[in-house]
């Protein structure tokens, strides 16, 4: 399948920048960054007036913040979960980080590192500590450190909460004698994440995750039957993707598939509330193949009369592209990321064929002979 090459050229050419990376629960570490002209696209897209959007927590990072622009983008990981933003203007440099923490991860730990790396990572400027509190900016609470350091030149350190799970951490260098300005611009930047990866994440913290247990459908004739009745409803434009799209997409954890590394993600509406329908992506250089999974249309078994257990919705695990729709398999209820992660992986590496396609707008149903699953 054509998407082969392409995931295995994503995960080479990120291989290098993506090495020797720190752990989700440590922001604010600084390995070799990733310039904007070779940012993974599944990780940062373009948006209108030169601005950049992370995918993965909604963030958007503007051409220009006051007289301050940007001047790169950088991932620290290889699923997008740990990523920042760099501004400046010659003589000030202002770096923001969002990154989503580890299981247990403590603040004041994290505060407490980050500041432990300041002096580490830099002693030739001899840093000291010139104050080291709590202070509130933006409607947010901040763990704060300034540093001065040689050269008449101060060093700051900012780290909050985010959102649940999402850390935020400021690192600004500037003149002593530009604090004012150094400041201004770390609260619009506090307004410009409020506004972008506040929102997104104040959504997909509403509720959580879904229960599920769906089984994949391993009878491939009944799955190409399937096939041919979710067809027939696509091109009547009732099958799965025929939806409306969720209002945003949460990442919800890293599926990887041997060295293939895949993202699971589900989506949410204007609420907050489950849109109920999922997918999975591969972390590409390029924008990154998808495989979503949505409820079918079709049950998943006859009902067993009144009173009888309640009939699972059979998922449909499909790709829709501009001209038409794949479909590659079922589940039995709502799939568990992995076993999502595992089916999507076949289908992006060629080792399993499409069951059926369809157009809605040609009304053309295609229902080939899928390849068997290779080892």
């Amino acid at each position: 399948m054509r998407y082969l090459g392409l995931i295995l050229a994503g995960v080479l050419a990120a291989g290098a920048a993506w090495a020797d990376t720190p752990d989700l629960g440590r922001p604010g570490a600084a390995p070799k960054p990733t310039p904007l002209p070779s940012a993974p696209a599944s990780v940062w897209v373009p948006k209108e007036g030169w601005s950049v959007e992370h995918l993965q927590s909604g963030l958007v990072c503007e051409r220009q913040v006051y007289g301050f622009r940007r001047v790169d983008v950088r991932v620290f990981d290889g699923f997008g979960l740990d990523v920042a933003c760099g501004y400046g203007d010659g003589k000030t440099a202002l770096t923001l980080y969002v990154t989503r923490a580890s299981p247990g991860y403590a603040l004041a730990m994290g505060y407490a590192l980050a500041k432990d790396a300041i002096a580490k990572n830099s002693p030739q400027r001899r840093p000291t500590l010139i104050s080291d509190g709590q202070v509130e900016s933006g409607g947010l609470e901040w763990s704060r450190a300034i540093y001065g350091e040689d050269e008449g030149l101060h060093s700051a350190l900012w780290l909050t909460m985010l959102s649940e799970g999402w850390v935020l951490e400021y690192r600004a260098t500037y003149p002593a004698d530009r604090e004012g300005a150094a400041e201004a611009a770390l609260a619009r930047l506090t307004q410009m994440v409020l506004d972008s990866a506040g929102r997104r994440l104040d959504l997909c913290r509403r509720r959580p995750p879904p229960a599920r247990a769906g089984a994949p459908l391993a009878d491939l004739d009944a799955a190409r039957k399937l096939a041919m009745a979710s067809s027939l409803l696509g091109v009547l434009k009732q099958g799965p993707d025929a939806r409306p799209a969720p209002a945003a997409w949460c990442p919800e954890a890293p599926v990887p598939q041997g060295a293939l590394p895949l993202l699971f993600w589900r989506g949410v509406d204007k609420d907050g509330g489950d849109a109920r329908v999922d997918k999975v992506t591969a972390m590409t250089m390029a924008p990154p193949p998808t495989i979503e999974l949505a409820p079918s249309r079709l049950p998943a078994a006859q009902p067993q009369g009144v009173g009888g257990p309640p009939v699972p919705d059979r998922w449909m695990a499909f790709q829709t592209r501009v001209e038409r729709t794949l479909i590659f398999g079922y589940f039995d209820g709502r799939p568990e990321p992995q076993a999502a992660a595992a089916l999507a992986a076949q289908a992006l590496q060629g080792k399993v064929g499409a069951l059926g396609a369809y157009d809605p707008e040609t009304r053309s149903i295609d229902l080939s002979a899928p390849k068997a699953a290779k080892p």
